[in-house]
């Protein structure tokens, strides 16, 4: 009987700190967010708009507390992209003609086949070999006779150490040639013609966010042991960070390099580690200095560089680079909306819209900007409970009541 009291007392101890609360049931008002930006007015139909750093860093952890409401404080779904699927593919395949050598230069000719696409900008060539860098020059013809330079860009490489890369792929401005003629310079390693064994051009067609580049202050640069060691204030923090291009002085080097970030210097944790590297042969030069993350960040950021038994290397720069969120929601004429954010309150809501986002064409979404930041001065922290402001009471209250649970249960054992 004891025992029977007692689970009853826990269990309305468990209800009386953890009120029984559907999280999409909850009345979400604006007032129960700290700042709030207006969103420009759009036309009817389905509209865009990309968060900023600002909310980020009044949100929580990847944004769950931001809301859209219309005029009249009502809640407008949307759905939180981080890009759209990969649907619509071009492809032009090219029969290869003729293959020859002569003095270091290999030489191709390729004639498209039939294709729906009439322009391309690029071609990839998949070169049966490792280890070599090609310099290429390429020329367009519509008969086969004449032919026309292309002013191309970057070069043709495979080497065996992943960090000084790959590239198969030929960039060029927009044509519309029926015949390709190139003649590649061979600057390192050995190819042979027969190495040549398909040219093509496939191009995907995503929606492709846009990185946003972040402004960022160096604190300190200095000089430990073998390493060097660069400490940054973002200014902001939560931000998704996508990408950081380390701008170093030299060619030929390779260095290891970590990445760590927290809220205080003293105190950071290790998100990524990889390498930058400079490699320059001659009038070639492969430079691979852009890391690429895909985390959020605090406010400050610490590179150590390892620079094991070489000079230090001269830093002339690094750019910080964040991938921001898209939110999609329906608009009508006749409203104005705005982006409430800054609650501890919410976790990311789940609407119906979320269901039908896969099928959403992004070439039909307005974009708009957020408008500048405002304080909600209707924002009133204590309409929202004492649990909801503070989450960490469920996890604690749980874990007391089934430790004290057990205790109980286990001394009820002994006794009998």
């Amino acid at each position: 009987m004891k025992l029977k009291k007692t689970l009853g007392l826990m269990g309305m101890l468990i209800l009386f700190l953890n009120p029984i609360n559907d999280g999409f049931a909850q009345d979400i008002t604006p007032n129960k967010f700290q700042y709030f930006k207006k969103i420009p007015q759009m036309g009817k139909g389905l509209s865009s708009i990309k968060l900023d750093a600002q909310v980020y860093d009044s949100a929580g952890h990847l944004v769950p507390d931001i809301r859209i409401f219309d005029q009249d404080g009502v809640e407008v779904p949307y759905h939180k992209y981080n890009g759209f699927s990969k649907e619509n593919v071009e492809t032009i395949d090219f029969r290869i003609l003729n293959l020859s050598e002569d003095q270091e230069i290999l030489r191709a000719d390729f004639i498209r086949e039939s294709s729906l696409v009439e322009t391309y900008d690029q071609i990839t060539i998949d070169i049966a070999s490792r280890n070599f860098l090609l310099s290429p020059n390429l020329y367009g013809s519509t008969d086969g006779r004449d032919f026309f330079p292309i002013h191309t860009k970057g070069y043709i490489y495979s080497f065996d150490d992943i960090n000084k890369g790959h590239n198969n792929i030929i960039a060029f401005d927009e044509v519309n040639y029926n015949y390709l003629r190139a003649e590649f310079e061979i600057a390192m390693g050995r190819v042979s013609p027969k190495d040549i064994s398909k040219v093509s051009y496939t191009k995907n067609l995503p929606y492709i966010p846009m990185e946003k580049q972040i402004e960022s202050d160096i604190v300190s640069l200095t000089q430990i042991e073998k390493t060097t060691e660069i400490v940054l204030d973002m200014h902001y923090t939560n931000l998704p960070l996508s990408a950081i291009t380390i701008n170093a002085d030299g060619k030929n080097y390779y260095r290891v390099v970590k990445i760590l970030t927290g809220d205080e210097i003293k105190k950071m944790n290790l998100i990524a580690e990889d390498v930058i590297s400079s490699f320059d042969i001659g009038d070639y030069k492969v430079d691979n200095n852009k890391i690429k993350i895909d985390t959020t960040c605090q406010r400050y950021v610490k590179l150590i560089i390892n620079n094991e038994d070489n000079a230090s290397l001269k830093i002339g720069g690094i750019d910080f680079f964040y991938l921001p969120d898209t939110l999609v929601f329906e608009t009508e004429l006749d409203k104005t909306y705005s982006l409430y954010y800054g609650s501890k309150a919410y976790r990311a809501p789940i609407y119906d819209i979320s269901y039908i986002a896969a099928h959403i064409d992004e070439k039909t979404l307005q974009e708009s900007q957020l408008g500048q930041e405002n304080i909600n001065q209707n924002y009133k922290k204590q309409d929202i409970p004492f649990t909801e402001r503070n989450p960490y009471i469920t996890t604690i209250s749980i874990a007391l009541a089934v430790g004290v649970l057990g205790l109980i249960v286990a001394k009820n054992l002994r006794d009998k």
